[in-house]
């Protein structure tokens, strides 16, 4: 239908969103071919193989291998697919780098659009009182390459806080990786863990939160890290989160993954500030509405496509 509809009244490009891979994609040599993923398989599967002693725990010998294969398929098939289209925008520039060091995608054909936040659900409140036990929120899927290893040493580094902190981790599995069994390790006294919530139930769970921990080893983007900020909500996060790319050090502290004296150490200085005035509470939300309100976003991405539609082929 793409196809006859283009011959009938040409398209100017062709943006395929979220996804690499192009079945039923038409390949007309008079349109061009934008494609904007949200993740790469070669990125899922090196962090399948590096912590294949987690995922064995988690979910068996059998499931961990066949997740592997499956993605590992996945790969070489995007690995084709990314090499006929005509421009790549990736969410960030480290995925951008990843694309090209794993696909050989040439560095000339990508750009960098990242996603929006909805900055009408993911408000500034009014000023709020610090509460005590305080919250740190980890939301996000509890899977492969999201550090949640990391999230368990560090709560049993704060059980000294018992009382006056709360690890809440919000999330489920998914449907080919699932770690919440790691999270029967979680210190108690210090630890709660959620299910999957609603959009509101996380608008709401993060206005509440005094910190947001973000400590993925791979991740293009990290939507959470741009709507926390969006709720005056400070950030710690590792430098793969593709959102924390450009983002000022006084509202998004960067820590490597795995390095728990570090983490420790970031969350309890963050914590012994205090109470987030309200003046950095509204950086942290300049700094999201800055790189990723929907105007913003969308501007950036037409101005790609544009760019796209009108180069000679």
């Amino acid at each position: 239908m793409v196809a006859a509809e283009h011959e009938m009244d040409p398209y100017d490009v062709l943006y395929q969103c979220s996804s690499i891979e192009s079945f039923g994609v038409p390949r007309l040599a008079d349109l061009p071919v934008a494609i904007h993923p949200s993740v790469h398989a070669a990125g899922e599967l090196r962090w399948l193989r590096r912590e294949a002693a987690l995922a064995r725990r988690c979910q068996g010998r059998l499931r961990a291998w066949v997740v592997q294969a499956w993605m590992a398929a996945r790969s070489r098939r995007q690995r084709h697919d990314i090499g006929r289209v005509d421009e790549v925008l990736a969410l960030s520039r480290s995925f951008a780098d990843l694309l090209v060091e794993d696909y050989a995608v040439d560095p000339g054909r990508t750009a960098v659009v990242p996603n929006c936040i909805d900055p009408e659900r993911f408000v500034l409140g009014a000023d709020v009182e610090q509460k005590s036990p305080v919250t740190i929120l980890v939301l996000g899927r509890v899977v492969v390459r999201k550090g949640i290893e990391d999230v368990v040493a560090l709560s049993h580094r704060l059980a000294d806080l018992e009382g006056q902190v709360e690890l809440v981790v919000v999330g489920g599995g998914s449907l080919w990786s699932d770690y919440r069994p790691l999270l029967d390790d979680l210190a108690p006294g210090v630890s709660r863990v959620i299910g999957g919530v609603s959009f509101d139930e996380v608008a709401t769970l993060l206005g509440s939160s005094r910190l947001l921990l973000q400590l993925s080893r791979y991740e293009p983007f990290g939507l959470t890290v741009a709507e926390a900020l969006a709720c005056g909500v400070p950030v710690i996060a590792t430098p793969a989160v593709g959102a924390t790319e450009g983002i000022s050090s006084d509202v998004v502290l960067l820590v490597e993954p795995g390095a728990i004296d570090d983490l420790e150490a970031a969350v309890r200085a963050e914590l012994a500030r205090g109470t987030v005035s309200q003046a950095r509470r509204e950086r942290c939300r300049h700094e999201a509405l800055a790189l990723y309100a929907p105007a913003v976003v969308a501007d950036e991405l037409l101005a790609r496509l544009t760019e796209v539609a009108t180069r000679p082929r």
